[in-house]
């Protein structure tokens, strides 16, 4: 079995580097590295070119686009993808050296030929022992989108994905957007196919100060058509607790406003339509106070 690791980078190749070299301590190494530079400065590029030339112990290819973000460089990786199994692995994240042998061992032939499993959903750790988002039991299978919904597994997790089905979703592109949720896929897949949740952590993630997760606010603001298709995609979802529809029938009302959306037309996408007029007040103070901080 051949494993695809995709990494999109945009001007972080001295993460990248340190990647390479977790990648390089694996103890199995049946994969190769997708590399999809998102249109770095040149001052990037002699690091880049240094890791694609590595001779390491596995295959390393290296792809440049203009920068359009990271989903759309997900779009070309998906298309180079020569592996059975894909993992999508960020620039500061860090594997740790079983994960490729921890993939090899879940995806069994059986599994890989079982039609309706697409995905076996690992975790990430703060460090080895600590996981950042844990699972509820030790090791289920269910519908990914059905179980994560109904079990409030809300942020991201190291998910592992069949490639000839992850092949067959593309993300939408908006005209001067740079940022679509990776939800937007996951959602739709995983919708449709199962997936195995094991409570074992493969890589260690963390955030840095100017990566998407701590500037998310910003970015969907200036990405309201492809965070409002996300939204349309999660309002009705009849697995969210409570409290989640609360949570997503605001931020759908939020970038309603933002693309100029109807309230009429906002209003007949909705089936919890009592509880999006109540939203309605909160998603318009939220607005109003983004358009102060963040401009039109």
């Amino acid at each position: 079995m051949l494993i695809s690791v995709i990494t999109t980078t945009y001007n972080n190749s001295h993460e990248i580097e340190k990647l390479f070299h977790t990648l390089e301590k694996q103890s199995e190494f049946n994969f190769e590295w997708i590399i999809i530079d998102d249109g770095s400065a040149s001052r990037e590029q002699p690091i880049l070119k240094e890791i694609q030339s590595a001779r390491a112990p596995f295959e390393i290819k290296l792809y440049h686009q203009s920068n359009q973000g990271k989903h759309i460089a997900l779009n070309c990786a998906f298309a180079k993808v020569k592996g059975d199994v894909t993992i999508i692995i960020d620039a500061d994240d860090r594997p740790l050296p079983d994960m490729i042998k921890t993939i090899n061992d879940y995806w069994t032939p059986s599994r890989l030929a079982d039609n309706q499993l697409a995905i076996i959903t690992f975790e990430r750790g703060k460090n080895i022992n600590s996981p950042l988002l844990g699972l509820p039991v030790k090791c289920v299978r269910a519908n990914y989108t059905k179980y994560r919904y109904q079990n409030s597994l809300y942020g991201d997790y190291a998910e592992t994905f069949k490639s000839s089905v992850l092949k067959q979703y593309r993300f939408p592109q908006y005209a001067n957007e740079k940022f679509l949720s990776e939800d937007y896929v996951e959602n739709d897949l995983g919708s449709k196919y199962d997936s195995i949740f094991v409570d074992h952590i493969i890589y260690l993630a963390a955030y840095r100060p100017e990566g998407l997760t701590k500037n998310i606010r910003k970015i969907e603001w200036d990405s309201p058509q492809g965070t409002f298709a996300t939204c349309k995609r999660k309002v009705n979802n009849m697995y969210l607790s409570p409290k989640m529809q609360i949570k997503f029938l605001i931020k759908y009302c939020l970038f309603g406003f933002r693309n100029k959306i109807s309230l009429s037309e906002q209003l007949a996408y909705v089936d919890h339509k009592i509880l999006y007029v109540l939203c309605l007040p909160v998603s318009l103070l939220i607005y109003l106070t983004f358009l102060v901080r963040f401009g039109r």
